[in-house]
Protein backbone atom coordinates (compact mmCIF):
# COMPACT_ATOMS: atom_id res chain seq x y z
CA UNK A 1 0.00 0.00 0.00
CA UNK A 2 1.28 3.29 -1.00
CA UNK A 3 0.10 6.59 0.13
CA UNK A 4 0.81 10.53 -0.91
CA UNK A 5 0.52 13.45 1.67
CA UNK A 6 -1.05 16.36 -0.86
CA UNK A 7 0.23 18.93 1.34
CA UNK A 8 2.49 19.45 3.99
CA UNK A 9 5.09 21.67 4.96
CA UNK A 10 8.79 20.39 5.54
CA UNK A 11 10.70 23.25 6.60
CA UNK A 12 8.62 26.65 7.62
CA UNK A 13 11.58 28.81 8.29
CA UNK A 14 9.82 30.12 11.41
CA UNK A 15 8.39 26.46 13.21
CA UNK A 16 10.54 24.81 15.57
CA UNK A 17 9.84 21.16 14.19
CA UNK A 18 10.63 18.74 17.11
CA UNK A 19 12.43 16.38 14.59
CA UNK A 20 14.46 16.55 11.20
CA UNK A 21 13.47 16.71 8.00
CA UNK A 22 15.44 13.46 7.66
CA UNK A 23 14.05 11.63 10.58
CA UNK A 24 10.29 12.60 9.70
CA UNK A 25 10.88 11.61 5.87
CA UNK A 26 12.45 8.04 7.04
CA UNK A 27 9.54 7.65 9.42
CA UNK A 28 6.90 8.60 6.31
CA UNK A 29 8.53 5.82 3.89
CA UNK A 30 8.14 3.16 7.11
CA UNK A 31 4.52 4.35 7.28
CA UNK A 32 4.19 3.70 3.27
CA UNK A 33 4.08 7.00 2.13
CA UNK A 34 5.91 7.17 -1.53
CA UNK A 35 4.59 10.97 -2.31
CA UNK A 36 5.15 13.57 -0.26
CA UNK A 37 4.37 17.36 -1.81
CA UNK A 38 6.01 20.63 0.18
CA UNK A 39 4.12 23.63 0.13
CA UNK A 40 5.45 26.75 -0.62
CA UNK A 41 4.18 29.81 1.70
CA UNK A 42 6.64 32.29 1.29
CA UNK A 43 9.98 33.74 -0.12
CA UNK A 44 12.24 31.56 1.56
CA UNK A 45 10.74 28.37 2.03
CA UNK A 46 10.50 27.81 -1.82
CA UNK A 47 13.99 27.74 -2.14
CA UNK A 48 14.54 25.14 0.93
CA UNK A 49 11.43 23.20 -0.93
CA UNK A 50 13.48 22.88 -3.75
CA UNK A 51 16.16 21.46 -2.34
CA UNK A 52 14.64 19.36 -0.37
CA UNK A 53 13.53 17.67 -3.50
CA UNK A 54 16.77 17.58 -4.77
CA UNK A 55 17.37 15.19 -2.03
CA UNK A 56 14.79 13.42 -1.49
CA UNK A 57 13.13 11.41 -4.22
CA UNK A 58 9.69 11.18 -2.42
CA UNK A 59 9.19 14.97 -2.24
CA UNK A 60 7.27 17.13 -4.51
CA UNK A 61 6.72 20.81 -4.58
CA UNK A 62 4.51 23.64 -4.61
CA UNK A 63 5.28 26.78 -5.76
CA UNK A 64 3.54 29.65 -3.99
CA UNK A 65 2.99 32.79 -1.68
CA UNK A 66 -0.06 32.05 1.23
CA UNK A 67 -2.64 34.63 1.74
CA UNK A 68 -1.57 35.31 5.05
CA UNK A 69 1.67 35.99 3.33
CA UNK A 70 -0.14 38.39 1.20
CA UNK A 71 0.00 41.40 2.65
CA UNK A 72 1.22 43.27 -0.57
CA UNK A 73 0.13 42.18 -4.04
CA UNK A 74 2.52 43.95 -5.80
CA UNK A 75 5.18 42.38 -3.63
CA UNK A 76 3.83 38.98 -4.19
CA UNK A 77 3.64 39.74 -8.08
CA UNK A 78 7.45 39.84 -7.66
CA UNK A 79 8.04 37.13 -5.63
CA UNK A 80 6.71 35.42 -8.43
CA UNK A 81 8.48 36.81 -11.07
CA UNK A 82 11.68 35.72 -9.18
CA UNK A 83 10.53 32.00 -9.16
CA UNK A 84 10.70 31.64 -12.91
CA UNK A 85 13.19 28.89 -12.40
CA UNK A 86 11.42 27.28 -9.85
CA UNK A 87 7.88 27.16 -11.57
CA UNK A 88 10.23 25.64 -13.99
CA UNK A 89 11.59 23.40 -11.96
CA UNK A 90 10.94 19.57 -12.68
CA UNK A 91 9.76 18.32 -9.49
CA UNK A 92 7.32 21.52 -8.84
CA UNK A 93 4.21 20.02 -9.56
CA UNK A 94 1.48 22.71 -8.45
CA UNK A 95 1.36 26.79 -7.85
CA UNK A 96 0.63 27.51 -3.96
CA UNK A 97 -0.23 27.69 -1.79
CA UNK A 98 -3.10 30.36 -2.81
CA UNK A 99 -6.53 32.07 -2.00
CA UNK A 100 -7.87 33.56 1.14
CA UNK A 101 -7.96 33.57 4.30
CA UNK A 102 -10.33 36.05 6.16
CA UNK A 103 -9.68 34.24 9.53
CA UNK A 104 -6.81 35.94 11.03
CA UNK A 105 -7.72 39.54 9.55
CA UNK A 106 -9.78 41.10 7.05
CA UNK A 107 -6.81 44.20 6.46
CA UNK A 108 -5.86 42.72 3.35
CA UNK A 109 -8.20 41.33 1.68
CA UNK A 110 -7.57 43.23 -1.70
CA UNK A 111 -3.98 42.37 -1.64
CA UNK A 112 -5.16 38.74 -0.94
CA UNK A 113 -7.19 38.41 -3.54
CA UNK A 114 -4.89 40.63 -6.11
CA UNK A 115 -2.34 38.49 -5.00
CA UNK A 116 -4.97 35.30 -5.76
CA UNK A 117 -5.03 36.32 -9.16
CA UNK A 118 -1.46 36.31 -9.89
CA UNK A 119 -1.14 32.71 -8.87
CA UNK A 120 -4.47 31.55 -11.08
CA UNK A 121 -2.27 33.37 -14.02
CA UNK A 122 0.68 31.54 -13.29
CA UNK A 123 -0.74 28.06 -13.11
CA UNK A 124 -2.53 28.70 -16.15
CA UNK A 125 0.24 29.92 -18.19
CA UNK A 126 2.18 26.62 -17.09
CA UNK A 127 -0.59 24.16 -17.51
CA UNK A 128 -0.11 23.26 -13.21
CA UNK A 129 -2.48 22.66 -10.96
CA UNK A 130 -3.55 25.02 -8.10
CA UNK A 131 -2.96 24.33 -4.35
CA UNK A 132 -5.58 26.49 -2.86
CA UNK A 133 -6.17 27.97 0.43
CA UNK A 134 -9.53 29.25 1.65
CA UNK A 135 -10.90 29.60 5.12
CA UNK A 136 -14.10 31.30 5.69
CA UNK A 137 -13.53 32.96 2.38
CA UNK A 138 -16.09 30.39 0.15
CA UNK A 139 -18.15 33.27 -1.42
CA UNK A 140 -15.16 34.95 -2.81
CA UNK A 141 -12.53 32.04 -3.36
CA UNK A 142 -15.26 30.67 -5.69
CA UNK A 143 -15.77 33.64 -7.47
CA UNK A 144 -12.09 34.50 -8.18
CA UNK A 145 -11.67 30.30 -9.49
CA UNK A 146 -14.61 31.13 -11.61
CA UNK A 147 -12.78 33.75 -13.81
CA UNK A 148 -9.96 30.76 -14.62
CA UNK A 149 -10.22 27.43 -16.15
CA UNK A 150 -7.25 26.24 -13.68
CA UNK A 151 -7.11 22.43 -12.54
CA UNK A 152 -6.35 21.87 -8.52
CA UNK A 153 -7.29 20.95 -5.06
CA UNK A 154 -9.13 22.45 -2.36
CA UNK A 155 -6.76 21.95 0.20
CA UNK A 156 -7.49 21.32 4.26
CA UNK A 157 -11.26 21.60 3.17
CA UNK A 158 -13.43 22.10 6.02
CA UNK A 159 -16.82 23.05 4.02
CA UNK A 160 -20.16 22.01 4.09
CA UNK A 161 -21.10 19.29 1.38
CA UNK A 162 -23.10 22.28 -0.84
CA UNK A 163 -19.60 24.25 -0.77
CA UNK A 164 -17.62 21.15 -1.86
CA UNK A 165 -20.49 20.52 -4.55
CA UNK A 166 -19.38 24.04 -5.65
CA UNK A 167 -15.71 23.61 -6.49
CA UNK A 168 -16.23 19.82 -7.49
CA UNK A 169 -18.89 21.49 -10.22
CA UNK A 170 -15.65 23.48 -11.14
CA UNK A 171 -13.81 20.94 -11.85
CA UNK A 172 -11.12 21.00 -8.51
CA UNK A 173 -10.43 18.17 -6.36
CA UNK A 174 -10.79 18.37 -2.34
CA UNK A 175 -8.52 17.31 -0.01
CA UNK A 176 -9.37 16.51 3.18
CA UNK A 177 -7.21 16.78 6.30
CA UNK A 178 -6.88 15.05 10.17
CA UNK A 179 -9.84 17.15 11.34
CA UNK A 180 -11.83 14.54 9.49
CA UNK A 181 -10.81 12.06 12.27
CA UNK A 182 -11.77 13.91 15.38
CA UNK A 183 -14.93 12.26 16.44
CA UNK A 184 -16.65 15.49 16.98
CA UNK A 185 -16.08 16.71 13.18
CA UNK A 186 -20.04 15.72 11.86
CA UNK A 187 -19.58 17.82 9.14
CA UNK A 188 -16.28 16.70 7.88
CA UNK A 189 -17.70 13.64 8.32
CA UNK A 190 -20.64 14.37 5.91
CA UNK A 191 -17.85 15.64 3.66
CA UNK A 192 -15.76 12.51 3.28
CA UNK A 193 -19.06 10.54 2.53
CA UNK A 194 -20.24 13.05 0.10
CA UNK A 195 -17.23 13.23 -2.02
CA UNK A 196 -16.99 11.11 -5.54
CA UNK A 197 -14.11 8.91 -5.13
CA UNK A 198 -12.27 9.78 -8.04
CA UNK A 199 -12.11 13.94 -6.46
CA UNK A 200 -10.75 13.32 -3.32
CA UNK A 201 -7.64 13.59 -2.07
CA UNK A 202 -5.90 12.98 1.92
CA UNK A 203 -3.44 15.55 3.41
CA UNK A 204 -1.52 16.16 6.85
CA UNK A 205 -1.29 19.61 6.56
CA UNK A 206 1.78 19.42 8.32
CA UNK A 207 3.11 20.67 11.04
CA UNK A 208 -0.24 21.31 12.07
CA UNK A 209 -4.02 19.45 12.55
CA UNK A 210 -2.53 15.90 13.97
CA UNK A 211 -4.98 13.50 13.09
CA UNK A 212 -6.42 10.90 16.03
CA UNK A 213 -4.32 9.61 17.87
CA UNK A 214 -1.93 12.11 17.65
CA UNK A 215 -4.41 15.07 18.13
CA UNK A 216 -3.13 17.66 19.77
CA UNK A 217 1.31 16.56 18.58
CA UNK A 218 3.01 18.05 16.18
CA UNK A 219 1.88 16.72 12.68
CA UNK A 220 4.03 14.77 9.93
CA UNK A 221 3.80 13.18 6.87
CA UNK A 222 3.94 9.60 8.41
CA UNK A 223 0.71 10.00 9.99
CA UNK A 224 -1.57 10.73 6.98
CA UNK A 225 -1.99 7.22 7.38
CA UNK A 226 -4.56 7.92 10.51
CA UNK A 227 -6.21 10.01 8.09
CA UNK A 228 -6.56 7.57 5.13
CA UNK A 229 -7.96 5.31 7.91
CA UNK A 230 -10.68 7.88 9.42
CA UNK A 231 -11.58 8.37 5.53
CA UNK A 232 -11.88 4.51 5.19
CA UNK A 233 -13.83 3.70 8.13
CA UNK A 234 -16.14 7.08 7.24
CA UNK A 235 -16.85 5.67 3.56
CA UNK A 236 -17.10 1.87 4.63
CA UNK A 237 -14.29 0.92 2.23
CA UNK A 238 -10.82 -0.83 2.67
CA UNK A 239 -8.31 1.51 3.38
CA UNK A 240 -5.72 -0.75 0.71
CA UNK A 241 -9.21 0.25 -1.90
CA UNK A 242 -9.29 4.26 -0.54
CA UNK A 243 -5.20 4.38 -0.83
CA UNK A 244 -5.78 3.05 -4.45
CA UNK A 245 -7.97 5.40 -5.40
CA UNK A 246 -6.25 8.44 -4.12
CA UNK A 247 -2.98 7.25 -5.69
CA UNK A 248 -4.30 7.40 -8.90
CA UNK A 249 -6.35 10.76 -8.24
CA UNK A 250 -2.87 12.36 -6.98
CA UNK A 251 -1.16 10.98 -9.92
CA UNK A 252 -3.97 12.57 -12.16
CA UNK A 253 -3.83 15.75 -10.88
CA UNK A 254 0.00 16.51 -10.30
CA UNK A 255 1.52 14.10 -13.36
CA UNK A 256 4.02 12.98 -10.58
CA UNK A 257 5.51 10.55 -13.32
CA UNK A 258 6.15 12.96 -15.94
CA UNK A 259 7.67 15.67 -13.74
CA UNK A 260 10.37 13.73 -12.72
CA UNK A 261 12.21 9.86 -12.83
CA UNK A 262 10.13 9.00 -9.99
CA UNK A 263 11.15 5.34 -8.97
Amino acid sequence: MQLVDIHTHLALKDYAYGASVDERIKRARSNGVGRIITVGTDDEDNFTNRNLCETYPEVFMSVGIHPSESQDAKAVERSLQSFSELVRYPRTVAIGETGLDYYWTRDFIKDQQESFHHHLQLAQQHDLPVMVHSRDAFEDTAAILRQYSCRGVIHCFTGTCQEAATYLDMGYLISLPGIVSFPKATAMHEVARFLPADRLLCETDAPYLAPVPQRGKENESALVLHVYEAVARLRGVEVEELAQQIWGNAEGLFRFEKRSNFQ
